[in-house]
């Protein structure tokens, strides 16, 4: 069986989705949510310096629409979404960890009483820090559909990586090999 995520690195693929289509699925919120902003913002100027977790994911999501249809697309905009909340509700307390672990780090991090706003300040170095938590603990309390597997989770988490990693977004290699 061929793997989604390679075709659409060997290929190239071509498709189109509807860039929102995971983001409109929650017909209770009438806020849009902060990533749909930021892939707007990211297509009215794609040359705009992309700095922040929430630019860095609007990117990926853009160029994740252009190429696969609309079903892998909210599959992985859905996980991609968990990724944002999991960083904006533990990415600084991660951040902290690191620093205690490793006085070397060089980036003073205070704790801000907003954690949500995470993604809109800090960089794509520090996507990488959380995929174990967030593959282990976030997601079993996040996804609660049936349709995720643990598989699609790793191998997109694997892909993502890799595209952080080619875009210089992330200087980290994460290894999944012992993710069972």
């Amino acid at each position: 069986m061929v793997d989604d995520f390679v075709l659409i690195s060997l290929l190239e693929s071509t498709g189109s989705c509807d860039k929102a289509a995971s983001f409109l699925k929650e017909p209770d919120s009438a806020k849009t949510h902060p990533l749909l902003i930021a892939m707007n913002q990211y297509l009215r100027n794609t040359k705009v310096a992309i700095k922040t977790v929430e630019f860095v994911f609007a990117k990926f999501l853009v160029e994740l629409s252009r190429v696969s249809n609309d079903k892998f697309y909210g599959m992985c905009a859905a996980i991609l979404r968990a990724l944002y909340d999991c960083l904006n509700l533990y990415g600084y307390h991660f951040i902290i960890k690191l620093e205690q672990q490793n006085k070397m780090l060089g980036k003073i991090v205070i704790e801000d009483s907003k954690q949500d706003a995470f993604c809109e300040k800090e960089g794509a170095e520090f996507i990488s820090i959380i995929f174990d938590f967030f593959v282990r603990v976030f997601l079993k309390n996040y996804l609660r559909s049936s349709d995720f597997e643990f598989d699609f989770v790793i191998k997109f988490l694997k892909y993502f990586n890799s595209w952080l990693f080619k875009y210089n977004f992330s200087k980290i290699e994460v290894s999944f090999n012992s993710c069972n």
